[in-house]
């Protein structure tokens, strides 16, 4: 069992729940959220409501779920309150929001994809990485139909995954400050989980924002103690964006290139994978992890000297 696992099952016992409730209880959140929304956005719909409006949703799941993990999210949403609930897939969903932003921005009609032209997705969010491969079924346009037409691959290789490979450095580090991470703890007057879910926000802030930086600091405050906070410092490092290296190329990472870098390793193998399968005329990148530079940087300068186009919502790269 990983260490993110242990601890959320530790949060979820101490709190006298199982993930399935929490889950439904999100989602009831969530829905609830949305219906206030609707009565405060759109006319008469607070008497439809008052009158027991049936709630359908439709969730997005990362597509290398099991079918357990899918209906265990079905059943959540029934439990929620919601009348009929679908699935869809998260890189389904991504290249609908990737075509949208392009017919947005002008540019859908100038790229030069028809027919019978492939698409590799490679949708990174949090936690998780979808990849798959889908064919056009006529010329691109914001109302393209296309085929999934090989298997979709997945991988544990989210932004988080980063993070998780950051928090055991970031705890060596505020050991030799503070003598014991326990003692650490004390200091901010935060409990281990605590500090540990304030950590992973620092470090998720920090790396964000590290290409830009000089300094790579992860900020903990403790909510309620304005007074208590501490900065910790990763180590200097050099930036290296990765590109197909020779053994005499490699030079050593250092923290946080290093977790970037060891992810990124996991994402290249399934792109790899199924550009062996088919060759796609456009790699697409989707996701919130995809919004990283430096993620973006790697995986442009691996694949376009290799003739390879590659797009982000946003920024086209084919040079």
């Amino acid at each position: 069992m990983s260490r993110r696992v242990q601890r959320v099952n530790e949060q979820l016992q101490h709190h006298g729940t199982t993930l399935d409730e929490f889950i439904a209880l999100l989602l009831k959140a969530v829905i609830e959220d949305c219906v206030e929304e609707l009565k405060a956005d759109v006319p008469g719909m607070r008497v439809e409501i008052s009158n027991g409006l049936a709630i359908n949703i439709r969730i997005s799941v990362p597509q290398m779920w099991t079918p357990l993990a899918c209906r265990r999210m079905l059943e959540a949403a029934r439990v929620a309150g919601c009348r009929l609930v679908t699935l869809a897939f998260e890189p389904q969903c991504a290249l609908a929001y990737f075509v949208e932003t392009l017919r947005q921005d002008s540019i859908l009609e100038t790229l030069p994809l028809r027919a019978g032209n492939t698409l590799l997705v490679v949708d990174l969010g949090c936690g998780t990485g979808d990849f798959v491969m889908y064919k056009l079924k006529d010329d691109l346009n914001e109302t393209s139909c296309l085929d999934a037409f090989s298997e979709g691959l997945g991988a544990l290789c989210g932004s988080q995954i980063v993070n998780e490979r950051l928090l055991p450095i970031f705890e060596a580090r505020v050991t030799e400050i503070n003598g014991s991470f326990q003692q650490f703890c004390s200091s901010l007057n935060l409990n281990e989980h605590a500090a540990r879910r304030q950590a992973l926000l620092g470090i998720e802030t920090m790396k964000k924002n590290f290409l830009t930086q000089d300094r790579h600091i992860v900020h903990i405050a403790a909510p309620g103690y304005g007074a208590a906070t501490q900065d910790i410092e990763f180590r200097r490092f050099v930036i290296l964006i990765l590109s197909v290296m020779t053994d005499a190329d490699c030079q050593t990472s250092e923290e946080i290139e290093d977790a970037f870098d060891l992810t990124l390793v996991d994402i290249y193998a399934q792109m790899d994978e199924q550009i062996k399968r088919q060759r796609p005329d456009l790699i697409v990148l989707t996701g919130g992890f995809t919004r990283s530079d430096y993620l973006f940087g790697a995986i442009k300068n691996r694949y376009v000297p290799a003739g390879f186009t590659v797009m982000r919502p946003h920024t086209v790269s084919t040079e």
